[in-house]
């Protein structure tokens, strides 16, 4: 998130899409995610108040699926998103499904979001400073193309390893940057 104080509207879509664990890296579907008919009426809901501009429906929908692990549910919606939200949400997807070449496609569609000032300043201060290895930071810069490739190389590590459970803590960052971004510049 950016250095200024969390939104309310991207307090309540966290609330709404809250789940006990951090989406995997990959595909799988994990116990607690809600089902897209579950969301979807939820989503609904969470629109209807007029504070929720329209503009940005599609995005938070194609998100909340998107942390549920329904992958094919917000690939639909966020390939007919024609910003570089639309696209970073695309990119994030591919990168779950597994598809990593898919996924660099779709950043390099993206560009130099707003988004990623927020992601290096926060994985910076969660990052190892003994000398370990995060090669999605170059520069002090986020590198979604790296982070890519670190996520491919993640998938060999079990999913309660130390670097898996910080390669998800480091996309759980990615998430929020982009939605408190999305929140703020509907």
């Amino acid at each position: 998130m950016s250095d200024a104080e969390p939104t309310d509207l991207f307090l309540k879509f966290k609330t709404i899409i809250e789940t006990e664990s951090l989406p995997l890296l990959g595909p799988e579907m994990r116990p607690e995610a809600r089902t897209e008919g579950e969301i979807r009426k939820e989503m609904d809901q969470f629109f209807k108040p007029p504070e929720v501009p329209a503009s940005i429906h599609g995005s938070l929908l194609s998100a909340a699926l998107l942390w549920h692990d329904h992958l094919d549910a917000s690939h639909t919606i966020s390939q007919n998103i024609p910003s570089a939200d639309g696209s970073f949400l695309h990119g994030i997807m591919h990168r779950r499904e597994p598809d990593y070449g898919n996924a660099k496609y779709w950043f390099r569609r993206v560009g130099d979001h707003n988004a990623f000032s927020a992601i290096a300043k926060q994985v910076t201060a969660i990052a190892p400073h003994d000398g370990g290895d995060t090669p999605f930071m170059e520069n002090e810069m986020w590198d979604p193309f790296e982070f890519v490739d670190s996520c491919e190389n993640g998938a060999r590590f079990k999913t309660d390893s130390p670097e898996y459970q910080f390669l998800q803590k480091i996309a759980e960052i990615e998430f929020d940057a982009l939605m408190d971004h999305i929140c703020r510049n509907p």
